[in-house]
């Protein structure tokens, strides 16, 4: 844009203002108003002036049947729109708003107390948790040990003098050691982690409560890192930081900057504010200067370079055979089991037999072992060796006999009578092998104690009266299992088996979207009676719960289908959310995908991302405002006190000048102060920054009444560009607003506002990244509704562990600590999802759906030996 350009902006800016802000004298206000009125009465029926609310709160019931004259019903129709009482009279007339009694105000001195201590415990709980990171630090840096494993030429210890170091030393925090020219040498750190040293290189260790840092002052490096249990390794260099959790990576560090290799697993590199992650194969470069070499070169001086060069490869073929095996199984493109489903089932669940390619992938498996010495030795060491190898073919060993009898899937399906304790969950798939699967649970019976089986029976006809009581029944027909927790459902479903005009699930909402869905191929697939779910629950809802519920527009869902499948390099999630008719409420206020600008501010490298496009603000005001106002009519006397007092009219000096998208962003530094980012789109500027001026200047009055800190609202012009700033008087935090483009971009500091506008203008953005375009669903549609993308563990790294345990974020963020995508899409009647790279349902949980499915017909083993399958699921999980 150019200066005169924005020299004609401001022009135009400063004459709106004038308008909105100057003042008619009273007698060129009364000689407007009498030539007005002289013209609607000259359009039709003399009326009286409307000089006050009364006057218009007569007129609103003509108003309402459509008699007035056009022109008065103009003045009603904006009048009621700007004045709360005559807009509360107005919904109460069109039966809107139900006339209830005023509640009482809470206290603002009560308010404040509760604020000031809740911020005071805010600074209690951070001042300890900083006193507990700085002592667990010392701690753990204390307690550092490592060995010196071998050494080949010459090791120094670096100190006022340098000593020579020899094979067997032990080593603690802050010791420098510095291999001389053609020498190198071997540092085992006390979790099992190897440091290969090349020559001329220097290290320091050192030690803190989030893992071990090797510190590369100079040279070449090649780390065998060990899985890593509640901490990470990490590798510092002048220039970047390199952290792991278990992998083999060599970084090499000199005059032009470092330089990261990954053999094995994966890496993540911080260079600045930047973050990358590499795979096996992949190499980064901290400097222009400094450029890329192929792998074999990066280690060639590594007395184990060939080994590693030939891991490498072996590693990725081996990865390559596990996934074809695993994922060899083709979509499911029709079923049995869901025609046998029982009548108002809820939530029908399918899933693939996993154990079809188990036994194909680990067939791969031993092969490249047997064909590869180097992979061998890999597996020995890191596996065998610790025991996990033992633990996992126990429990492949068990799984593999009953998983080969079974069909192409199991489904569990839940009915609604379940919601009211007279139901269970029903267990179903069909055999391929019989005879196998009956031997198989005969075994397990016969070797399971007589105490612990007793909670399992096994049956051949439901339909038999059968002695004694079980917490799992088992069927076994001649092509088909099934479990429930009483011996009913399985009479029942026997009904359905043999009679195929009983099966009346046939043709319900829920079956029909799923036979559809099974038409277009599945793999992991879940349905939910969305309707039937709400309508079993309203049964013991309030009924102005259950009325809110409905205004949303929530209780229109009728439907929801989720599917999880493969896409590409990535595990991808769909879920599809169907109404019954066009969504309204709440419900609609997601817009249609639209290209979204405001994400355009948002760098590569930022944390986590919430973006949406939507109604315009001031529909959803309007939405919103009748919906409280039904729930209590007080609220409106409320709002008309709050605009009173801070002198806006919130709807059309606020919610107008915004648009229907926006951005929320944690992108930079998470310390001292969060970078976050705050991306609107505005249609009035020049309102909104006057709104916000004049509410300022109200509130920090009513502020400096109670003996507050004032409320500050400063502007600036600089570089072509207003700036205003929202700060308190005495505290340091504030708030930095401009505006670019037609968008509000807001942040904690001018610095990150105006790094948000520099990303824009350089084109390197979230929206153009390869990290988010890779993620995104091949749905056909262009953009997205709403997007949640997430690089949390990015996130739990930037903020100290101590404060994410009182935070409890850790533990809220589960498994999904990586980078994911969440699209959503509305359409005119449903809403669908979309999660790739994680998932709105994670694989482990399905995972252990389907172990949990594929093993209910084997439940009759002993106590122990579930434990046993339970343990060492746990411990295949922990150690990946």
């Amino acid at each position: 844009m150019t200066d005169r350009t924005h020299d004609t902006d401001d022009v135009i800016d400063r004459a709106a203002a004038g308008i909105r802000t100057s003042q008619l004298d009273a007698e060129a206000e009364r000689r407007i108003t009498d030539r007005v009125w002289q013209k609607i009465a000259a359009a039709g029926p003399a009326h009286a002036p409307l000089r006050d609310c009364s006057d218009f709160q007569r007129e609103i019931p003509a108003y309402l049947a459509g008699t007035l004259p056009e022109g008065r019903a103009m003045l009603v129709d904006d009048h009621t729109r700007h004045c709360v009482p005559c807009r509360r009279v107005l919904m109460q007339l069109r039966g809107e708003l139900t006339p209830a009694a005023a509640t009482p105000r809470p206290a603002p001195h009560h308010a404040r107390r509760v604020l000031l201590r809740a911020a005071a415990a805010a600074l209690a709980v951070a001042a300890g948790a900083a006193g507990l990171h700085l002592a667990g630090n010392i701690a753990a840096d204390r307690a550092l040990r490592a060995t010196v494993a071998t050494v080949d030429g010459s090791l120094q210890l670096v100190g006022d003098d340098l000593a020579a170091v020899d094979a067997g030393r032990e080593l603690r925090a802050h010791q420098v050691l510095r291999t001389a020219r053609g020498s190198g040498a071997f540092i085992r750190l006390a979790d099992g982690s190897m440091v290969e040293m090349n020559e001329r290189t220097e290290i320091e260790l050192r030690a803190s409560r989030r893992g071990t840092t090797v510190g590369l002052q100079r040279g070449n490096i090649i780390v065998h890192a060990a899985e890593q249990h509640g901490g990470r390794l990490f590798v510092a260099t002048a220039d970047c930081l390199v952290a792991v959790k278990g992998t083999i990576f060599a970084v090499n560090h000199g005059l032009k900057g470092s330089r990261v290799s990954v053999l094995e697993g994966e890496v993540e590199v911080r260079d600045g504010t930047a973050r990358a992650f590499l795979r096996p194969g992949d190499q980064l470069t901290t400097s222009d200067r400094l450029h890329t070499v192929p792998l074999e070169e990066e280690i060639a001086w590594s007395r184990d370079a060939a080994t590693h060069r030939q891991l490498l490869r072996e590693l990725d073929g081996l990865r390559k055979a596990v996934a074809e095996a695993i994922d060899s199984a083709p979509p499911r493109t029709s079923t049995r089991l869901l025609d046998l489903a029982p009548d108002g089932t809820l939530v029908y669940a399918a899933m693939p037999n996993i154990t079809d390619g188990l036994a194909e992938a680990r067939e791969a498996f031993a092969d490249r072992l047997r064909q590869s010495p180097v992979l061998a030795r890999w597996w020995q060491e890191r596996v065998a060796d610790t025991g996990v190898e033992d633990e996992i073919n126990d429990l492949l060993d068990r799984l593999q006999p009953l998983g080969d009898a079974l069909g192409a899937e199991a489904a569990l399906a839940v009915p609604a009578s379940v919601l009211h304790g007279t139901g269970t969950p029903l267990f179903l798939a069909e055999l391929t092998d019989p005879a196998s699967f009956r031997a198989e649970i005969a075994a397990m019976l016969e070797q399971a104690a007589a105490g612990d089986a007793a909670g399992v029976l096994v049956v051949d006809d439901p339909a038999a009266d059968v002695a004694g009581d079980a917490e799992l029944v088992l069927w076994v027909a001649d092509d088909l299992v099934a479990a429930a927790a009483d011996l009913e459902s399985l009479r029942a479903l026997a009904a359905r088996v043999n009679d195929p005009s009983a099966r009346d699930f046939i043709g319900t909402r829920l079956h029909s979207r799923l036979a559809g869905a099974y038409a277009g191929g599945v793999s992991w697939l879940m349905g939910v009676d969305v309707a039937r779910t709400f309508a079993e629950a309203a049964t013991g809802m309030p009924a102005e719960d259950a009325d809110v519920i409905a205004q949303l527009g929530l209780a229109d869902a009728e439907t929801l289908i989720i599917e999880r499948h493969r896409d590409g390099d990535w595990y991808a999630t769909d879920a599809d959310l169907q109404f019954s008719g066009p969504r309204r409420g709440m419900a609609a206020w997601l817009a249609a995908p639209a290209p979204m600008g405001s994400l355009d501010f948002i760098s590569p490298q930022a944390h986590l991302v919430v973006s949406a496009v939507t109604l315009d603000a001031a529909d959803m005001f309007d939405e919103l405002l009748g919906l409280v106002a039904h729930e209590d009519s007080s609220a409106l006397d409320e709002l008309a006190r709050l605009e009173e007092q801070i002198g806006i009219d919130l709807r059309d000096d606020l919610a107008a000048t915004l648009g229907g998208e926006a951005s929320f962003a944690l992108d930079g530094p998470m310390l001292p102060v969060p970078s976050w980012k705050l991306v609107v789109e505005v249609y009035d500027p020049a309102t909104l920054f006057h709104t916000l001026e004049r509410a300022v200047a109200q509130l920090g009055v009513a502020l400096a009444e109670q003996g507050e800190p004032a409320l500050v609202f400063e502007s600036e012009d600089a570089a072509g560009r207003t700036y205003a700033t929202l700060r308190r008087e005495g505290l340091s935090g504030r708030v930095v607003l401009t505006v670019v483009d037609g968008y509000l971009v807001a942040g904690p500091s001018r610095a990150v506002v105006d790094q948000a506008v520099a990303q824009r203008d350089s084109g390197v953005t979230l929206a153009g990244s390869e990290a988010l375009r890779s993620m995104l669903p091949d749905n056909g549609f262009s953009g997205c509704s709403a997007l949640v993308y997430r690089d949390l563990e990015a996130l739990v790294d930037a903020v100290p562990a101590e404060l994410l345990q009182q935070l409890e974020l850790a533990g809220a963020a589960g498994d999904g600590l990586g980078r994911g995508l969440v699209c959503v899409v509305a359409g005119a009647d449903r809403i669908t999802a979309s999660a790739t790279g994680g998932s709105l349902v994670g694989l482990g949980s399905m995972l252990g759906l389907s172990a949990a499915g594929h093993t209910a017909a084997a439940g009759a083993g002993t106590s122990a030996e579930k434990a046993d399958v339970v343990r060492v699921e746990e411990t295949v999980s922990s150690r990946g």
